[in-house]
């Protein structure tokens, strides 16, 4: 697993992500502290009520019908990398 700052990603965005898509894991950092992971779905993980609750509030906009995997996990929501690519992408233009 690369551990990488939260410069270095938004710099980067793109290659990480092909690399999480490939099925590697990156741990984001923030001035050497360990924040998060993106890590890859598995097949067929699906949109669980939390994220559809936070939909139709529009704080999280879901991922178009070809990419569906989203999964609450112990640690969080993990969530498809072309879901964070749009996000950034909108904050950015913003």
């Amino acid at each position: 697993m690369q551990s990488v700052t939260i410069a270095e990603l938004k710099s980067n965005l793109s290659s990480y992500l092909r690399r999480v898509r490939s099925g590697e894991e990156i741990l984001v950092c923030d001035r050497s502290v360990p924040i998060g992971k993106i890590v890859p779905l598995a097949r067929g993980e699906s949109i669980g009520a939390e994220e559809m609750e936070l939909a139709a509030a529009g704080v999280l906009k879901l991922p178009d019908v070809a990419h569906t995997d989203l999964k609450r996990s112990g640690r969080g929501a993990r969530i498809a990398s072309t879901v964070v690519l749009d996000a950034l992408d909108h904050d950015r233009d913003e």
